[in-house]
């Protein structure tokens, strides 16, 4: 797809690469033409409207499908990294994992892309020093931006189509382009022959690759060599051998300690010791003059190992750029670069050669090599890259260097022309540069063939036989040799902003980068803003912990940002309408670092959009020729002095946090969710009483757990009244149809209390609402079975199952009358002595009891609980602290009849009652 060639001209090339990338040997045998010693050529030049055909007699097969077999699947695609690896480039699958590029290579956003990887052969090739340099964790972010130098995206380029694509650009932001080797027809190369594809179709999920024979250096990027210098440290201390002092922090011994001299006092043991060079041993203090002697020490062997920036060999200058000639033949490998961060990158050429990059030869030399030219000073020859080194001999020399002179002066009729000479038998023969019979030359346009040995980045111009090469404005060079111009090295950082560093993207094209900490297009820094923290992990959270809590300033990618436009479209905003507009969504215009942190979000829009300060930006997270230039952050077009411009908006407003209770959980999410009755009443310390007494009621006996599963349920919605813990006094307990007295299944909410509202108990009676005075009497009759329910502290507890209302004392089910049971008569033989002994004894125990009775304290009754009617009230501490271990405890008084209301004797307790009397002990 890269050259047109005839039958004779694919003889005289020999080889030429097809569009898979196979190569093929053409060859002449038996007077026909050979494909590969296989295929032979029966009808060639055949002319067509876009090129010639040549028909042969076999199909010619890849080497890949001689071995297919036709029941084969096909193969999938692989991610980027298993498929290069699977294609054998091990070290590039190895260098994207380490860069952590996968993430971007996998976004279907940047889908398709083209790649070019890199063999394992030409990493290896590297200098050790430059492979260290790629795989040292500190170069991460360089080793990712060479890489994404490797990566073209939105585009599955096949190699049919590479040279005809013009210029692209990689991820990176650099521009990229593919042409046809001039080695090799069909041969495809990277760049201005900067790297050649060796290896071509290579998929992967997501795109298509090639395999190149050399990794390629974005502009501004270079070639660090970077490597650690060990360097000794001069020790001004000589010591006593053994007693070294150690080396200094931040250095490390190496081999043994050295030999030293140094002077020692002879009137003290300890004295301090000095440095002495080995001339000074013979300045030895005399015996008689100095109280001092010379001694033999010793100090240790101490080196420091630090990380010396470097540029790879054929790189030169602060940002190690490749010197004339490419990095590949710097100079051409005709000369020396002067490179090295301190070299200036000119190039020291060889003999007979010349030029910015030994591209040319001397004058007096001629041919590819530039070898010298053996004219006399009587011809002229035919000297430069593309000479013969022939001699075009003054009129009157011959030689084959002009340097034998004729007898006889030529004469030629007709005359010849003025740039041609006479030469023996009357003919004229024309000048070097000019073509034509002798008697009429015209100057050959060298510029027509072969650009005139100009570069293909400069114009050739030619007057008379003289060429003249310019580089194009982006190029910098002699014209014969010319390089992309790097803005950032015109002294003024390419005009970037002092607080950002310049790039080179490409000739003559640069990109401005704000240092870490600020913000904005390069050309404008400013200081970067906090960055956007998700306000839910705040401390303390603004939603209760058993809430979900949303950032909708954060969860939306765009850090409370948003674009507006005008309702004709586009572009229909000046400032002041601009402002009128966020305003009447609630918002204001944007300031530039918050678009800033809303583009570090993902915010990511090609319309440019009017900001507080005047300004006119829009946010780039991935670069695109067509959106910013290829710039990622905010591009802005700076302050706009003309404010009726017409643009986009950017609005600000700053998005609520909400906090929704958990399913199971009713709630405003912020200050309360609570979940089912029993959760409540456990996580409430002020119900810890009724609480415990609920557990012990269900552990007792299966109506308690019966009602504790009534109380769980989450299908009912049940009301229930909780007694704080103040309410119960001193050893007080609950009864079963006491507790179930505080339960309803019917729903009540304090707006349906009034006087007399009735609400059925779970236990079968009835609670009756009313106003209660001091001594506990209502001002309205009770019916029978009824309790009259008073003195609520706190209303409406919510539940997820229920609500809660909170009683400042317990409620009491009413005693009920105790059922007597006449005794079956005795037989009528039963003797009247046995009727004595019975009433006898009956009468015995009658009155232990009274007289019991009559000794002992009143115990818990009813009228205790009245007796405290009139007692302070304040309740407000059980809102407060935190819950108590609960712990169930079953309740001795289940065990007996409802109407027993004396204190219980303690021979009853140890004989009747054995196990409420172990669980008292505890």
């Amino acid at each position: 797809g890269c050259r047109r060639l005839s039958s004779q001209e694919l003889l005289e090339e020999g080889y030429v690469t097809t569009l898979s990338g196979h190569p093929l040997r053409i060859h002449e045998r038996e007077g026909s033409i050979y494909v590969n010693d296989f295929a032979r050529v029966v009808s060639s030049d055949q002319e067509a409207v876009n090129g010639v055909l040549h028909f042969i007699d076999r199909v010619l097969l890849p080497p890949d499908v001689l071995h297919w077999e036709p029941d084969a699947a096909p193969a999938l695609r692989r991610n980027v990294t298993a498929a290069a690896e699977g294609f054998g480039y091990k070290i590039f699958s190895s260098l994207v994992k380490e860069a952590g590029l996968l993430p971007l290579l996998q976004d279907a956003s940047h889908r398709p892309l083209t790649m070019l990887w890199p063999t394992d052969s030409a990493l290896r090739a590297l200098p050790a020093d430059r492979q260290a340099w790629l795989h040292h964790e500190d170069h991460r972010d360089k080793l990712a931006a060479i890489l994404r130098g490797h990566v073209i995206r939105n585009i599955e380029a096949l190699a049919s189509d590479l040279p005809n694509l013009g210029p692209l650009r990689t991820m990176h932001g650099t521009p990229i382009s593919f042409s046809c080797s001039r080695a090799r027809p069909g041969e495809l190369t990277v760049g201005e022959e900067d790297a050649r594809i060796v290896q071509r179709h290579l998929p992967f999920e997501g795109g298509l690759a090639y395999g190149i024979d050399q990794l390629l250096e974005p502009p501004g990027l270079g070639a660090r060599c970077d490597r650690f210098e060990t360097r000794p440290l001069r020790l001004k201390i000589c010591s006593i051998c053994g007693l070294e002092p150690p080396c200094p922090e931040g250095s490390q011994e190496q081999g043994s300690p050295e030999t030293c001299w140094r002077y020692y006092s002879k009137f003290w043991t300890s004295p301090p010791l000095h440095s002495l060079a080995l001339r000074s041993i013979w300045a030895r203090s005399s015996l008689w003059g100095q109280p001092q002697g010379l001694g033999r020490g010793c100090h240790r062997n101490c080196v420091t190992t630090t990380w010396k920036p470097s540029c790879c060999p054929g790189h030169y200058g602060s940002e190690c750029r490749a010197c004339p000639g490419g990095a590949g033949s710097p100079c051409s490998g005709r000369g020396v670069c002067m490179d090295g961060m301190s070299g200036s990158g000119q190039c020291q050429c060889h003999a007979r050669f010349t030029g910015t990059a030994c591209e040319l030869c001397a004058p007096g030399a001629f041919g590819p090599q530039c070898q010298a030219c053996h004219c006399s000073s009587h011809g002229r020859c035919d000297e430069g890259l593309g000479g013969s080194g022939s001699c075009f001999c003054d009129e009157g020399w011959t030689g084959p260097s002009c340097e034998v002179q004729l007898k006889l002066q030529p004469v030629c009729t007709p005359p010849c022309a003025p740039q041609a000479a006479c030469r023996a038998d009357n003919s004229c023969e024309c000048g070097l540069g000019y073509e034509g019979d002798g008697h009429t030359c015209t100057v050959v346009d060298l510029c027509q063939e072969g650009r005139g040995g100009c570069s293909e980045h400069a114009n050739c111009s030619q007057v008379g036989t003289a060429v003249t090469c310019t580089c194009l404005p982006a190029y910098e060079g002699d014209g014969w040799s010319c390089r992309a111009r790097d803005p950032c090295a015109d002294g003024r950082r390419g005009g970037c902003h002092e607080h950002a560093d310049c790039l080179n993207t490409g000739p003559n094209t640069r990109r401005c980068v704000c240092h870490a900490g600020y913000v904005g297009d390069g050309l404008q820094c400013l200081e970067e803003p906090e960055p956007p923290v998700d306000r839910c992990l705040g401390q303390p959270p603004p939603c209760h912990v058993d809430a979900v809590c949303t950032d909708f300033h954060f969860q939306e990618k765009q850090a409370g940002v948003f674009h507006l436009q005008a309702p004709s479209g586009p572009y229909g905003l000046n400032f002041s309408e601009a402002e009128a507009a966020c305003g009447a969504q609630g918002a204001v215009l944007a300031s530039l670092p918050q678009l800033s942190a809303a583009q570090k979000l993902g915010f990511h829009l090609c319309l440019v959009g009017w900001l507080a300060n005047g300004s006119a930006a829009h946010p780039v997270v991935f670069p695109a020729a067509d959106c910013g230039g290829g710039q990622v952050g905010v591009v802005s077009l700076g302050a706009r002095e003309n404010r009726s411009e017409c643009w986009d908006a950017y609005c600000y407003r700053e998005l609520d946090v909400a906090c929704r209770c958990r399913r199971g959980f009713v709630g405003d999410g912020t200050s309360m969710c609570n979940g089912k009755l029993l959760d409540v009443l456990a996580a409430t310390a002020n119900f810890s009483t009724f609480y415990g007494m609920l557990l012990g009621y269900a552990n007792a006996t299966p109506r308690g757990l019966d009602f504790l599963d009534f109380l769980d349920d989450e299908l009912t919605y049940k009301t229930l009244f909780v007694p704080v813990n103040e309410g119960f006094l001193d050893n007080m307990t609950l009864s079963g149809p006491d507790l179930e007295l505080h339960a309803s299944n019917a729903t009540f909410l304090s707006t349906n209390a009034s006087q007399h509202t009735v609400l059925p108990a779970h236990s079968g009676l009835s609670l009756v609402f009313s106003a209660v005075g001091p001594d506990n009497s209502s001002g309205a009759p009770v019916a029978p079975g009824a309790v009259v329910v008073s003195h609520v502290v706190m209303w409406d507890i919510m539940a997820f199952n229920g609500i809660i209302h909170a009683l400042a004392r317990p409620l009491l089910a009413p005693l009920q009358p105790r059922a007597v049971v006449a005794p079956e008569a005795p037989p009528v033989a039963a003797g009247v002595g046995a009727v004595v002994a019975a009433g006898a004894l009956l009468g015995v125990v009658a009155g232990a009891f009274y007289l019991r009775a009559r000794g002992k304290a009143t115990g818990f009754g009813f009228s205790a609980f009245q007796a405290e009617e009139d007692a302070e009230e304040d309740f407000t501490p059980w809102q407060e602290g935190t819950s108590p271990t609960l712990v169930s405890v079953p309740n001795p008084v289940f065990g007996s009849h409802d109407a027993f209301c004396e204190p219980f004797d303690d021979s009853l307790l140890e004989d009747d009652f054995p196990d409420t009397q172990r669980i008292l002990a505890v």
